[in-house]
């Protein structure tokens, strides 16, 4: 595996886990404070397959709107401890490396978790993971989502330009890319209108994709294709996603219902030269599959997003616009990536909400991503 230049590691990781074929179960390496572990674990696909399954049907049950009216059930909360703690004990079999592992955590709260792995072959919602016997009291606060920084790095080849310094640099404000879909009634009022008013109070230069016509489709393509020439620092997808099979027809569908697949992306040699972060604010956005690398957070890092971040599953509109404004209102103070989306979904869990959906959003970037402003810092 060809991991990015040692600059591009500015960031203490405390939990690195490596994860490789072998045969035909899975190796883990663990290397974390000074030692280096290594496991076969006894997963098969099928079982990888099946614990993916088990944590995202748990979670879609548990996914809802911000109603502090309707907090989630204590049967609820049993349900994904449950799920999270079984995929915990199959993934770290080996006692050796559940022992380490729970060791770590429990005496650094604040500890970053690095996943490699090698080209397709695994693949998990980490977040959702819950380190701790069910048996137990039962609290929201020990899925690794809560607790840490996750973060996943994803294998892009030789290609040295795929190796961008997570700082984003820029002169007075960033450059923010804009997609939506135009009959999510959350976008409209919510999404839009904030996105409206950070350019009107000049905390970004908005630009917003045109409606494009689905009767034009070349010259929607072309549209969309040209609109990355705007060098954005940031781009925000507000749409719907669709992962289906064929791998390469799965879709995003923006303004006014025009599809673009990843077939589409990559037969018209789609490039990003801003290298922006990208956030996927619609569902199944992540690796839905753990064996395919054909899928949209994958996709936008080879064409040159400095980052992704993306849900792994179905996001209520209304979760995903209000999260949105969390996450942005924190990257746009200067707070790194990891931290900001930390504290988005460490915000959704207070008081009055109580609502765990925040674990539905993954980081496939490094967290040390930040924006800096260089008329302020004087570079």
């Amino acid at each position: 595996m060809r991991l990015p230049p040692l600059q591009n590691f500015n960031y203490e990781t405390g939990v690195h886990l490596q994860i490789s074929k072998h045969r035909n179960r899975f190796e883990i390496q663990i290397i974390a404070k000074g030692q280096h572990v290594r496991s076969i674990t006894d997963l098969t696909e099928e079982d990888l397959k099946e614990i993916n399954q088990q944590l995202k049907q748990t979670i879609d049950i548990i996914a809802s709107n911000n109603d502090p009216e309707s907090p989630i059930s204590e049967r609820k909360k049993l349900a994904l401890a449950e799920v999270g703690y079984w995929a915990f004990t199959r993934i770290f079999s080996d006692s050796h490396a559940k022992n380490l592992i729970q060791e770590l955590i429990r005496n650094d709260k604040s500890i970053i978790i690095e996943i490699v792995s090698e080209s397709d072959y695994f693949s998990l919602p980490w977040e959702l993971i819950y380190p701790s016997n069910p048996q137990q009291p039962i609290s929201l606060q020990k899925f690794w989502g809560i607790n840490h920084i996750i973060c996943r790095v994803i294998d892009r080849g030789s290609r040295p330009e795929s190796f961008v310094n997570p700082t984003i640099k820029f002169q007075t404000r960033p450059r923010f890319g804009l997609f939506t879909y135009d009959k999510l009634q959350s976008v409209q009022d919510k999404e839009i209108p904030y996105f409206n008013n950070l350019d009107k109070d000049e905390d970004l230069f908005l630009f917003t994709l045109d409606s494009l016509d689905p009767e034009q489709v070349e010259q929607g393509l072309n549209e969309f294709l040209e609109f990355w020439n705007n060098d954005f620092h940031l781009a925000h997808f507000a749409c719907h996603a669709f992962s289906i099979n064929p791998r390469n027809q799965s879709y995003i569908k923006l303004s006014e219902e025009f599809s673009i697949t990843l077939m589409q992306m990559e037969i018209n040699n789609m490039r990003m030269p801003g290298n922006p972060l990208v956030v996927l604010n619609a569902c199944n956005t992540g690796r839905d599959n753990p064996f395919s690398r054909s899928n949209f957070a994958d996709v936008f890092l080879k064409y040159g997003a400095r980052g992704v971040v993306a849900t792994e599953c179905y996001v209520p509109d209304a979760f995903a616009a209000d999260f949105a404004k969390q996450l942005y209102n924190h990257l746009l103070s200067g707070l790194p990536l990891g931290e900001s989306l930390l504290a988005a979904r460490r915000h959704f869990l207070e008081e009055p909400y109580n609502n765990p959906s925040g674990l539905l959003y993954s980081m496939y970037a490094p967290p040390s991503i930040q924006l800096v402003n260089t008329e302020d810092s004087n570079e």
